[in-house]
């Protein structure tokens, strides 16, 4: 787990050092592409951060009880015992295999629900030959081709638990193995601006490909929301 963090954060970094290259700035593609991919990173990158940062404190408070200074071993004894609940705490809210994510949309509820929920809305913005049957019992169908920088290409067919018009969509998928299934929950809150989209995704399993997997949606759902937004608002499509 420390490994796959340690590579989005490096990553999370670089695309900190592109928001300010004036060869990025320049390029307006290149630049919201940088954008959407750092704000899908940056929930997780910021408390990976303060962990590491948690570390170092400990490692300090610890040189300072091998130290000579009276006064100095006593602020010590005192501070760890707080900084090692704090990154312990922390250390189980990166562990929390529950993705969350929510974002504003310029755009009313149900067409919000449309480009979520059904074939032609997934097709306009994220997939290539999906196929919905959005009610409880139903199924959803993705399909992606050549999708991404990675040129990504996939199917996956899952079953529909609610959908509700222009308020919730809720189904699941398998995004580490086929043995089991994650719960994606969807929900539209109407907001004078527009809708804030609300979503949440758990059920991973505590192991290493679970939390592989668990990692990558974790950024990946961030993306995804956020072409949702240029999609709805500005009819931008990756």
């Amino acid at each position: 787990m420390r490994e796959i963090l340690d590579e989005k954060l490096a990553r999370f970094e670089q695309l900190e050092r592109d928001l300010i290259d004036p060869a990025v700035l320049g390029n307006s593609a290149r630049m919201a592409a940088v954008a959407r991919e750092h704000g899908s990173l940056a929930r997780l990158a910021g408390k990976y951060r303060q962990f590491k940062n948690l570390n170092q404190e400990i490692a300090d408070a610890n040189a300072m009880l091998e130290g000579d200074d009276a006064e100095m071993h006593e602020l010590a004894e005192a501070e760890l015992p707080k900084l090692k609940q704090k990154r312990e705490q922390l250390w189980q809210e990166l562990l929390d295999m529950t993705i969350q994510h929510s974002t504003l949309i310029r755009a009313a509820p149900e067409q919000v629900y449309q480009a979520l929920a059904t074939a032609e809305g997934l097709d306009a913005w994220f997939t290539s030959g999906a196929r919905v049957d959005p009610r409880p019992g139903g199924s959803i169908f993705f399909r992606w081709q050549d999708w991404g920088p990675d040129r990504v290409s996939g199917e996956e067919r899952s079953p529909v638990l609610e959908a509700v018009p222009g308020s919730r969509f809720v189904f699941q998928w398998h995004p580490d193995n086929e043995t089991y299934a994650t719960t994606v929950e969807i929900d539209l809150e109407p907001a004078p601006e527009g809708t804030i989209v609300r979503l949440q995704e758990h059920g991973y399993q505590d192991t290493p490909s679970g939390r592989e997997a668990f990692v990558n949606c974790a950024t990946g759902w961030g993306e995804a929301l956020t072409l949702l937004k240029f999609y709805l608002e500005h009819g931008l499509r990756y």
